[in-house]
């Protein structure tokens, strides 16, 4: 019997940024079974009920990734200043957190309905993504003036800012090294479903390989097809998961 057809969804969450429908998502649960989270696609937004965050298993992450590629193309707009809780209506409260992989923000109920977070802020919290570092920020100044926020969507001009002007939020990069480790942990829990070898060849193809012969090819004066350099010239965080996506599907 093939479970994912007789899944039954919650009644439709509000999404507290743009009011439309969340869209139901199933993932895999820390403990067993699968767990029903709300995702705004548009907002870049993840509604979690109450302690769900923390009941997301590795795997579920890894789905996650794959849902926010399928959706890379869907029109995106900023969070609005006043955000309700699905649940009671009463606004949102903004939170700043300290985690291992740094600081994180999140919108939560005063009535601890639960929390709306960012694509961002999630795989920040998560350690999948990192802070531009000089470096890396004077390499893609270099090659383009202006890149999305992958926290709101909202443009930066990457010459004169290292921030979002919108919602503040840093300039960020898929973490390599972050997603490899929980690529290998996911698998090491389900060796039956993906080979361990080929993620890391993925990831690696994907997240250094990929970029180093554009560089190469920009530097012999050879023009560059335009998928060579989308990890650069949008959304730094989602056109990392695109091209980590695209490689584990070859």
């Amino acid at each position: 019997m093939d479970l994912q057809h007789h899944k039954i969804a919650s009644p439709a969450t509000a999404c507290p940024g743009c009011g439309a429908a969340m869209q139901p998502e199933f993932f895999e649960r820390v403990t067993a079974g699968e767990l029903q989270i709300d995702i705004c696609y548009p907002c870049c937004a993840i509604w979690f009920d109450h302690m769900e965050s923390a009941q997301l298993a590795p795997g579920g992450v890894i789905a996650l990734f794959r849902k926010i590629h399928e959706h890379r193309a869907d029109p995106r707009h900023a969070l609005p200043a006043r955000l309700p809780c699905p649940r009671c209506r009463q606004p949102l409260r903004l939170t700043n957190d300290i985690v291992k992989s740094g600081r994180v923000s999140y919108y939560r109920c005063g009535e601890d309905h639960g929390r709306l977070t960012t694509f961002l802020h999630f795989l920040r919290e998560k350690k999948f993504v990192r802070n531009l570092n000089a470096k890396e920020l004077a390499s893609i100044k270099a090659q383009v003036a202006e890149v999305r926020c992958s926290g709101c969507g909202g443009p930066v001009n990457i010459q004169s800012d290292t921030a979002c002007g919108y919602c503040r939020a840093p300039l960020s990069v898929l973490d390599a090294d972050a997603v490899e480790k929980a690529l290998k942990e996911y698998t090491d829990k389900h060796v039956h479903l993906s080979d361990p070898a080929h993620i890391a060849a993925a990831l690696h193809e994907a997240m250094v390989m990929q970029p180093a012969r554009s560089r190469a090819r920009e530097r012999a004066g050879v023009a560059l097809p335009a998928a060579d350099i989308s990890w650069s010239t949008t959304d730094l965080v989602l056109g990392g998961i695109s091209l980590l996506v695209r490689h584990l599907a070859k």
